[in-house]
């Protein structure tokens, strides 16, 4: 779970799960948050465009920033967004 990790480990499962998506041939483009610098093709992430388009999309995935108190105590926030 994201608040028991460590930065570090985040970003290895990051790495690990966006690499093993494309090596089985996954189609789809990889959008990390935008301002998060864990993923290299996409060292700031996601454009702002790119933001406003998935969120934009009927059954939106995208993540928010975490605002509530309870997010925020919780850990769920750590290091955001990478």
């Amino acid at each position: 779970f994201a608040p028991g990790m460590e930065l570090s480990h985040r970003q290895e499962c990051e790495r690990l799960i966006t690499r093993a998506l494309m090596a089985i041939g996954v189609q789809g483009r990889y959008y990390p948050l935008r301002g998060s610098t864990t993923y290299l093709p996409k060292p700031r992430g996601m454009t702002e465009i790119d933001e406003q388009m998935l969120l934009s999309l009927p059954g939106s995935l995208m993540f928010i920033d975490p605002d509530s108190p309870v997010a925020l105590s919780s850990g769920l926030a750590n290091d955001w967004p990478d």
